[in-house]
């Protein structure tokens, strides 16, 4: 059947071919249409605008890539970039797969006390200490009312109780919305990291004791929450209460966007330093006493409270500050001037006479003789 269309097709081409070559005129048309110019095509009146290139300064594309890293680190500590942030190093890790690793990290929330139940499977929504909703649960009225309207009382001490375990549920409640702020959450990973490294410590054969274990908890803490972009670099040693997602960008004061940042602050000093942050050490000395300068003998540890000796040194005298008074202090007689006098008694004092009368001392009255010669007033000499 094929062969024959074919035939056909081939003999109505041959023919064709015939009527051209015996026709001159018809050749000479269908050759013209191969020498014509192509006429010019119509304009449709509307314009295409071509793509300008990008005209930015190299200054320009800088600060705006800075800006969008910016934004990508502001989201960072939402619970959503947290919790996938978490699954995927669990799944890098190849202890769990896609799945696991979520219900993983969702466990360790709820454990932590952090997950929120109004929250998607992928955790969409605000921390727990964002929102303050603080409401007591409302009361609900009671299921034993009748037809008639009858409602039972309620006793003074089911009123306190119901009282009791409003504010008990409250304190609750404000307890952990706490849990969720970087603080604790800082404490908590920091913790769960001391445990991993004293059982993995353990399973390798080596001693339950691991010296700066502290210091490698919170080193290795911190590395995964710069990782995660969630580290504030305005924090010190330790986190502080609120995440970066909580305040507003400020695009203007960012040290991403400053075309001359100031350098870097100096490296942390001992004082505050993750072994003596998380271990119990004597407080530094105070300014008193690096002012006084003891010097301790050698072999004494150094003490950062100031001696008794260096205090009583440095106060003032009990001359210079007492008031002066205007009183004589009497003075201490000696026990032989005591003595002498004792045995000799006090010394006898005389009346003397004026022009009105006799008057005596005002110190202590001795008996005198009389002497003859003179009468009384009043009376006559007696024989």
């Amino acid at each position: 059947m094929d062969t024959l269309l074919r035939m056909d097709r081939l003999a109505e081409f041959k023919r064709k071919l015939e009527q051209l070559e015996n026709d001159s005129l018809v050749l000479e048309r269908a050759r013209e249409r191969f020498n014509r110019r192509p006429p010019a095509p119509r304009s449709s009146g509307v314009t295409t605008q071509y793509p300008s290139p990008d005209r930015r300064t190299k200054e320009e594309r800088r600060l705006q890539r800075r800006r969008a890293q910016l934004y990508k680190e502001h989201a960072a500590s939402l619970p959503n970039s947290q919790f996938c942030a978490e699954a995927i190093e669990d799944i890098k890790s190849g202890f769990s797969f896609h799945g696991d690793a979520h219900e993983k990290v969702r466990k360790r929330w709820k454990e932590q006390g952090i997950w929120n139940d109004r929250w998607d499977m992928f955790a969409h929504g605000a921390w727990n200490h964002e929102p303050l909703d603080l409401q007591p649960p409302s009361e609900k009225p009671s299921t034993i009312e009748s037809w008639r309207g009858f409602k039972p009382r309620s006793t003074n001490g089911e009123g306190l109780m119901q009282q009791q375990l409003t504010t008990e549920s409250r304190l609750l409640q404000e307890q952990q919305r706490e849990y969720s702020r970087p603080y604790y959450q800082f404490i908590y990973q920091i913790s769960k990291e001391r445990e991993r490294i004293e059982e993995e410590s353990a399973r390798k054969g080596g001693s339950a004791i691991i010296h700066d274990i502290n210091t490698i908890a919170y080193e290795n803490v911190k590395g995964r929450w710069l990782k995660r972009l969630i580290w504030d670099k305005r924090w010190g040693v330790l986190p502080g209460m609120s995440w970066k997602h909580e305040e507003p960008i400020d695009l203007t004061a960012s040290p991403l966007l400053d075309p001359n940042p100031s350098p870097s602050p100096a490296p942390l000093d001992e004082q505050h330093s993750p072994a003596r942050t998380f271990r119990s050490v004597s407080p530094p000395l105070s300014d008193r006493s690096k002012s006084i300068e003891v010097i301790p003998p050698a072999g004494t540890p150094i003490s950062p409270i100031p001696s008794v000796k260096s205090t009583i040194e440095h106060q003032p005298k009990l001359e210079q500050t007492a008031p002066r008074r205007s009183q004589r202090i009497p003075q201490q007689r000696s026990p032989k001037a005591t003595a002498s006098k004792a045995t000799t008694g006090p010394p006898k004092r005389t009346t003397r006479k004026a022009a009105g009368g006799n008057r005596k001392s005002s110190g202590p009255q001795t008996t005198q003789k009389k002497k003859p010669g003179k009468p009384p007033r009043g009376g006559r000499r007696k024989k």
